[in-house]
């Protein structure tokens, strides 16, 4: 085998190599969160989002879950039955110290899809007052940890 055929037997295998390495890590890497096609699709629905007010309650909480545009639950499934610009939207969260990582990427999906389809401004989005740490400090620690994201995120101020 001359030394030109060789140098190209190594780089075909070296590139080949690369290829199935590649395509064995995109294989394992875990779905992403957040601009998800779903949640997406449904902050799309919505035309000139003006406002929404976001409300945090315990899932064996008695909530009359007909009243909101919007329940999140637990496990980042989402009910959307928007009735109006100004959208009312729950996470409905579980006994525990945690906000569900599901849950916190199905929230921020739909705030962001409503920013990028309906300009919504992040100005407008706000807790309940009844679902703000900061005015109710003996919330669950998701509530905690809910509004600590969305400060993170630059939503809330």
């Amino acid at each position: 085998m001359s030394p030109d055929q060789r140098n190209a037997w190594v780089v075909a295998c070296l590139v080949g190599a690369m290829l199935l390495g590649t395509a064995m890590l995109l294989w394992l890497e875990p779905p992403a969160h957040g601009w998800s096609v779903p949640a997406v699709e449904l902050g799309e629905n919505v035309a000139g989002v003006r406002s929404v007010q976001i409300h945090f309650a315990l899932a064996d909480a008695a909530l009359p879950l007909d009243e909101y545009d919007c329940v999140v639950y637990a496990d980042g499934r989402c009910a959307w039955r928007p009735r109006s610009a100004d959208i009312r939207l729950t996470l409905l969260g579980k006994r525990s110290n945690r906000l569900p990582e599901a849950q916190a990427g199905t929230l921020l999906a739909i705030l962001g899809s409503m920013n990028l389809a309906s300009g919504l401004d992040f100005s407008q989005v706000r807790l309940d007052p009844g679902s703000d740490p900061k005015l109710n400090p003996g919330l669950p620690p998701p509530a905690h940890e809910l509004r600590a994201l969305l400060e993170r995120k630059g939503i809330l101020q």
